[in-house]
């Protein structure tokens, strides 16, 4: 599905930072473990296997990521980023009704990609059966769905403090908007069942929900 591009315009005449030998090993670790983790999912994956696969030292990726917990959030953390979720949610100037278009196409894009499908079936896979330990899934919660939910509400807090929304509880107002996005396209893929994908009508059913939505809440 193509995506809605916010920041058309590139910057051309600025200059990248330069990475420090550290950010360019910390940002290999986290590509590997990631890797890893949506191949192997979290149980069968190991700190020597990530520093291997990462080109460096096992003490390495301890003095990056104290755990493996903390290096699994901080993977699905910078998945999460790469959809850029909370950065939309921002600029409080910007229309709201252009905000939540572009979050909803960009929600939809990551909910429906192979990182975001992989990781909710690793997850749903780990609690099948009772007595399961759960703690992968409240580090994916943490990471990832948590973030997004209270960026959502204080977004919707900060705009009813300017007078441009009325909410009776924002945070019920943000899993409304979000939940309704998860339609039959991404139900079928979560259960693995094929998709005849059509970007057009995708499209429309997304710009339905948004319009849905603001005539709700009055949002011009």
């Amino acid at each position: 599905m193509q995506m809605i591009d916010c920041n058309s315009k590139a910057v051309t005449d600025a200059k990248p930072r330069v990475r420090s030998k550290s950010e360019e090993k910390r940002t290999a670790i986290l590509a590997a473990a990631s890797d890893l983790f949506l191949a192997q999912g979290f149980d069968d994956v190991n700190m020597v296997a990530v520093a291997e696969s990462a080109g460096v030292s096992k003490q390495t990726v301890y003095s990056h990521f104290g755990s493996k917990d903390e290096l699994f959030s901080a993977a699905i953390d910078v998945r999460c980023q790469k959809f850029q979720l909370i950065d939309m949610l921002e600029d409080l100037e910007r229309p709201m009704k252009e905000t939540l278009t572009g979050l909803a196409h960009q929600f939809d894009a990551l909910i429906n990609s192979y990182e975001g499908l992989r990781i909710y079936g690793i997850c749903a896979a780990n609690n099948v059966n009772p007595g399961n330990d759960s703690h992968i899934s409240e580090l994916f919660w943490q990471a990832g769905p948590a973030k997004v939910m209270e960026a959502i509400t204080d977004y919707f807090t900060a705009q009813q403090d300017a007078g441009r929304i009325s909410l009776d509880n924002p945070k019920f107002a943000g899993q409304q908007f979000l939940f309704m996005l998860q339609a039959e396209e991404n139900m079928r893929r979560v259960i693995g069942l094929g998709v005849d994908t059509n970007t057009e009508q995708q499209d429309e059913y997304l710009c339905s929900c948004v319009e849905l939505f603001c005539r709700g809440y009055g949002i011009e």
